[in-house]
This record gives structure tokens, sequence and C-alpha cells, in this order.
């Protein structure tokens, strides 16, 4: 395997994760916090 393939795949995972982790970060930040108390 070439180091550019390992180099382009590893920066795709980390973009994925990147999206996945901000995406969790907004929806929680724009949850009112009495909603988030009320199903725990």
């Amino acid at each position: 395997m070439s180091p550019w393939l390992f180099a382009a795949r590893s920066a795709v995972a980390v973009l994925i994760a990147l999206a996945t982790i901000s995406y969790q970060a907004i929806r929680a930040a724009r949850t009112d916090p009495a909603d988030a108390l009320r199903y725990e």
C-alpha cells in the first residue's frame, strides 16, 4: 500500500469523525436543557 493512499484514507476517516462530532455537538448545544432533563 502506498503512503499516499494511506494518507488519503486517514484524512477521509478524520473528516468523517469531525463531521459526526460537530453534528452531535451542535445538536446538543441547540437542545433546550429542560427537554434534555425531562427524558433522563
